[in-house]
């Protein structure tokens, strides 16, 4: 943990006033105005970053990109792995395909 995953830690216990658990991790988000969220589990964080990657990149959080074509996506129409790697659409298996894809409407 570095020194400013730190002092995220101490201002979320300080504005709680408890510890966090040790599965919980502090997401700070520099919005209009700082943000910090605490999040339940490591999974939850990565999921608050990547919507708010989406959000800044393509305008839509509920899209995702494909790691292999860089479309972005909904995510009924790519595969999100469970334990990360980047989300594919099923024909761009091989990161040397790049095939076109265009937004489909959700599963």
């Amino acid at each position: 943990m570095n020194q400013r995953d730190k002092k995220h830690r101490l201002e979320a216990m300080e504005a709680l006033g408890r510890r966090l658990r040790p599965d919980q991790v502090v997401h700070h988000w520099y919005g209009e105005e700082p943000t910090l969220v605490i999040c339940p589990s490591q999974a939850y964080h990565m999921l608050l970053h990547a919507r708010q990657r989406a959000l800044e990149e393509c305008g839509n959080p509920d899209l995702r990109q494909c790691i292999n074509c860089r479309e972005w996506d909904f995510i009924g129409n790519v595969n999100v792995p469970r334990q990360g790697g980047g989300s594919r659409h099923s024909g761009c298996k091989s990161p040397n395909q790049r095939v076109a894809h265009h937004l489909r409407s959700p599963k």
